[in-house]
């Protein structure tokens, strides 16, 4: 690339594609994205192909993950419905707390995989913890929706809001999602 950094997917002997990991893959899913869209690529067979390839590895990646649960921990909970709820959530990696970023229907918010469901409209100060990445950040969220039964493949827990992101903190999140920042980023989401 241009700025001297290797490009996201290489390709090996024959023509196939190669990624070195899940975010990797994301990297990849994005500028083949981009390259798909502009008019001098759109339906040219051989990166529709490559772009399945990389969009069913998330995909795989992404269901292995399925019955994964985070531990949820209630750490304080007030009588005063607007104290927030002090919450631990721990992750065993950023793919894992990706995969909870991509179940929730919105951006800036995540599905908190727990049969321990709070109200919705609760407020909470969630102290998150990805350990096998050793990064650790506290955000304020508010309980939108809950799911108190799987049902249409999604597994029971709540979705999450996180509502005093500023807009740099969202573009941190945007960029994580995309693959273009690492785990240890995600430290500059605390408030």
């Amino acid at each position: 690339m241009a700025d001297g950094t290797p490009p996201a997917g290489t390709t090996g002997a024959g023509g196939e594609l190669r990624v070195g990991g899940f975010f990797d893959a994301l990297r990849t899913r994005r500028e083949l994205r981009e390259q798909a869209s502009r008019p001098l690529h759109r339906g040219d067979p051989v990166l529709t192909a490559r772009l399945r390839e990389v969009e069913a590895y998330v995909e795989v990646f992404l269901k292995t993950l399925a019955p994964r649960r985070p531990v949820f921990r209630l750490l304080e909970h007030p009588a005063d419905p607007q104290t927030p709820t002090k919450v631990e959530l721990v992750f065993e990696d950023a793919v894992q707390f990706y995969e909870a970023l991509t179940l929730s229907f919105s951006k800036g918010g995540l599905f908190i995989k727990t049969e321990s469901l709070l109200p919705i409209d609760s407020l909470l100060t969630l102290a998150v913890r990805l350990t096998a990445d050793n990064v650790e950040f506290t955000v304020s969220a508010k309980v939108i929706w809950i799911n108190p039964r799987e049902s249409q493949g999604r597994p029971v827990g709540m979705g999450v809001k996180f509502y005093k992101l500023s807009s740099i903190q969202r573009q941190v999140l945007d960029d994580f999602m995309a693959g273009d920042l690492p785990a240890q980023s995600l430290v500059h989401l605390s408030e």
